[in-house]
């Protein structure tokens, strides 16, 4: 149980032994085994008791005197007899700060900082070691000169088709890994840093409107497209040989190249293509 105290005294703050001692208003000097001293706002509201710590007791630089918890305590305790929670105040004051801060560090990371710092955190995944470097090639020479010193949260579709419209019929193949890059990356800026909003590099209801359908290309790491690394064409390749079968069988071409051709030419002769 507490001890009662008729009221505290600076110097019974001072040299009151462990334990809990109450002044008034629900505030609560709590002394620890340590010696350390604080300061508690007990109150019910809701059929539930809560404590709220006010911070450390004393008269040293840093701590709270007595005067003024007793005056924070005045206060807070009209505030319960208002029906309000200092608690739940409380947290919602801290979230709004942690809030405001995030938005303030995003402000200030540019896009160029924001796909610096995708490609070092998944630099280890990719395990290609020049998967990096194509990524960091293709911003730096296409998307940086636009938007790197732009604010990641202030880029916008317009930012970004100014980086393609000249890519997109002269080189299609490398627009379309830029905008696929450029979109990793401010989807890298909404989970890490808050980013708010549609992503402005989307293709699906977005850029598709604006631009027309890319060019199918290869994984980022510059590999050639699935059709190219199909296993069956793989194997035909080393079958045929084997099997004593000689002749120009150019199967793992994209496309089908001159297999492609005999299939079709057979198909319209009217024999069985294999």
């Amino acid at each position: 149980m507490p001890r009662i105290a008729a009221g505290l005294s600076a110097a019974k703050v001072k040299t009151a032994k462990p334990g809990q001692y109450v002044d008034g208003n629900g505030l609560r000097l709590l002394v620890r085994d340590t010696g350390a001293r604080f300061w508690i706002f007990r109150y019910t509201i809701a059929k539930r008791t809560r404590e709220m710590g006010m911070g450390r007791a004393g008269s040293e630089p840093g701590a709270v005197p007595l005067s003024e918890a007793r005056k924070r305590a005045g206060e807070l305790h009209r505030a319960v007899k208002d029906g309000r929670d200092p608690l739940a105040e409380r947290a919602m004051a801290e979230a709004g700060r942690a809030a405001r801060a995030q938005l303030d560090m995003v402000r200030g990371k540019t896009f160029e900082d924001v796909a610096t710092a995708y490609i070092e955190a998944n630099r280890a995944g990719w395990g290609n070691a020049k998967h990096a470097a194509q990524w960091t090639a293709t911003l730096t020479t296409y998307a940086y000169p636009v938007m790197g010193k732009v604010a990641a949260r202030d880029v916008t579709a317009d930012l970004i088709l100014s980086v393609l419209q000249s890519l997109w019929t002269t080189k299609p193949e490398t627009a379309s890994r830029v905008r696929g890059r450029i979109e990793r990356v401010l989807d890298f800026a909404r989970v890490s840093d808050g980013r708010m909003g549609e992503n402005p590099a989307r293709w699906k209801g977005n850029l598709d409107h604006m631009l027309s359908a890319p060019v199918q290309h290869g994984d980022d790491d510059g590999s050639p497209p699935d059709e190219a690394r199909r296993p069956d064409r793989a194997w035909v390749s080393i079958l045929l040989p084997r099997l004593g079968i000689r002749g120009d069988w150019p199967c793992t071409r994209v496309g089908g190249g001159r297999l492609g051709a005999r299939r079709r030419q057979q198909g319209r002769s009217g024999l069985r293509a294999w």
